[in-house]
């Protein structure tokens, strides 16, 4: 999937991060490309936004899962 300005309005990206994917060519990368360059320039809560809103709800649950399992030593 391309993730278009629309598709990001549409979804209420905060402004300032469609500000900075304008900036830096982001507009029209497949999914996985987007993730990938808000990963390396270390836009870790972006990326996880994105993916969030991409995810069914099936990935989206196995995902927050997997996130609970990272920190649960420093709940226990």
């Amino acid at each position: 999937m391309k993730i278009t300005l629309e598709w990001l309005k549409e979804r209420n990206a905060c402004k300032e991060g469609v500000e900075y994917v304008i900036a830096k060519g982001l507009i029209g990368l497949s999914d996985v490309e987007f993730v990938e360059k808000l990963i390396e320039k270390e836009k870790y809560a972006w990326a996880e936004w994105l993916l969030l809103r991409v995810f069914s709800k099936r990935q989206a649950v196995s995902y927050a899962v997997y996130a609970a399992e990272q920190v649960l030593h420093l709940f226990e």
